[in-house]
């Protein structure tokens, strides 16, 4: 699957939004009943477009290994969609996902949460550079863990990262060049973020944990949403 979000224009607010799962489902005038569906070596390619034939912000999910169970619409009953998912995060790290969307819910309202495991940071940089502006000089990951709730469109939840050794540059929007920053203070647009080069457990085993809020916009996706929804968790324990 390729999804490609164009950054590069504005929404046409008098369009209607992209359905959400539950909306789709109700809006189909057919009985739908599928008991369960599986994916197995799939792959995602999720792609944020800025500049119109520039190349775009690129986050891959290979090796995708996902089950769907309980996919009706036009039930009397509040059915839930389970989807349990795990696949390779970037190709290098192992990334799982347990999501719950119940279908009985005129709005959006579902929770998800998983797990990353360790990769190197720069790993990132595919996406990050184009997409927020930043370059990963050095890090790493060892291992995440994530629990999002959503009620009528609003995201709140949690990330919890162990990382160290993070360095981070900022990038110029015209050359692209490195601004030349120090590791863990950057200045852009005017704005001063204090970078966390390391979020590791205490002698009390306390870290910084990333608050997870967002609320969704009448023009993104659903896949979007999470995706933003999370990026904002971690844009939150990071000093973005």
């Amino acid at each position: 699957m390729d999804i490609l979000v164009n950054m590069d224009k504005p929404w046409d607010t008098k369009t209607p939004g992209p359905l959400m799962p539950n909306e789709a489902l109700s809006s189909m005038k057919d009985t739908i009943r599928v008991d369960s569906l599986q994916i197995v070596n799939g792959r995602l390619n999720y792609n944020e477009r800025y500049v119109v034939g520039a190349a775009a912000a690129t986050v891959t999910f290979d090796k995708m290994q996902a089950l769907a169970l309980g996919i009706v619409n036009h039930t009397g009953r509040r059915d839930t969609i389970v989807i349990r998912a795990q696949g390779r995060f970037m190709n290098v790290a192992t990334m799982r996902l347990l999501m719950s969307i119940p279908l009985g819910s005129p709005r959006l309202s579902f929770s998800y949460g998983g797990s990353v495991g360790e990769m190197q940071v720069s790993s990132l940089n595919g996406f990050l550079e184009t997409a927020e502006r930043h370059r990963i000089k050095s890090g790493i990951l060892h291992g995440a863990t994530f629990d999002v709730n959503v009620n009528s469109g609003r995201a709140t939840g949690y990330l919890r990262a162990e990382y160290s050794g993070l360095s981070i540059a900022v990038l110029d929007k015209y050359t692209g060049g490195e601004k030349g920053i120090a590791d863990r203070v950057s200045s852009l647009i005017g704005r001063i973020f204090v970078i966390r080069g390391i979020n590791m457990p205490d002698k009390k085993g306390s870290l910084k944990i990333g608050v997870v809020k967002f609320t969704r916009q009448p023009d993104e996706p659903f896949i979007q949403f999470a995706w933003f929804a999370l990026r904002s968790g971690v844009g939150n324990v990071v000093g973005f």
